[in-house]
């Protein structure tokens, strides 16, 4: 990972606003967290300043909540909010925690930041307990009209970047192809920053499913299931995937 990129996400500044649960984001987090129980232990992967993980131990009895993310300054900030939570420093390329260890493995609005995607979903999978679930929210720009903030600056990006997603888009449909592509995103201060012009990862919606289904998992819930060619026009994702049990 770019060290201009991480000493960002160390920024305090980056984090403020989402120290912040009011009743508009905690109804979202409530949408996301619908399938997660009582008595369980979560992963939350990237969990930043754990504002899902406040809401997780308010509102479910007996939660052990776990989180993992590459920015100190993050974690700092969400030791103080969430009282015994085991936090960890590290990149999510590589989760440090025993395989099939929890009931539920959440990363919601930060797989857009990791470079190296696949591997992350593969230890998201390798972590998560056969029969669990995964949680993984972020947005998401699939239809080769849409794109990344970084890539809508000029003509000449917004082009390319249109030639290189219909591209990737064909692959996926016809050949179930998935290279998760990335970008690199110029480098920028805390003060040039505005949201999503730190993306890393090109996110969408199709390969993720597709690479879940690869990997064994049940597909349990995506967004605008009833419409499912009018899905990959919004910019989210919202899938909740199923490990399949031992056999």
């Amino acid at each position: 990972m770019r060290k201009d990129l991480v000493d960002l996400w160390n920024e305090k500044e980056y984090h403020q606003k989402y120290l912040i649960l009011d009743d508009s984001n905690a109804k979202t987090i409530s949408d996301i967290c619908k399938p997660i129980t009582d008595n369980s232990k979560v992963l939350d992967v990237g969990c930043g300043v754990s504002r899902t993980g406040m809401y997780l131990v308010k509102n479910r009895k007996n939660l052990k909540y776990f989180g993992q993310d590459i920015s100190s300054t993050a974690l700092k900030m969400a030791k103080k909010r969430i009282k015994g939570a085991k936090l960890v420093h590290h990149s999510c390329s590589k989760l440090l925690f025993n395989s099939n260890y929890f009931d539920f493995v959440i990363s919601t609005y930060a797989i857009e930041h990791f470079s190296e995607p696949k591997k992350v979903l593969d230890e998201m999978i390798r972590v998560c307990k056969p029969g669990g679930k995964l949680i993984i929210v972020s947005p998401a720009w699939d239809a080769p009209v849409i794109s990344p903030p970084v890539l809508n600056r000029t003509i000449k990006k917004r082009l390319k970047s249109f030639y290189v997603q219909s591209k990737r888009q064909a692959g996926l449909i016809l050949l179930k192809k998935t290279d998760f592509h990335t970008i690199d995103p110029p480098k920028h201060t805390i003060k040039e920053y505005s949201e999503d012009t730190d993306t890393v990862y090109h996110v969408s919606i199709r390969e993720v499913m597709e690479y879940l289904k690869k990997r064994g998992c049940k597909i349990e819930y995506v967004h605008q299931r009833r419409l499912p060619l009018v899905r990959y026009f919004f910019r989210y994702m919202h899938i909740v995937a199923k490990k399949p049990a031992e056999r």
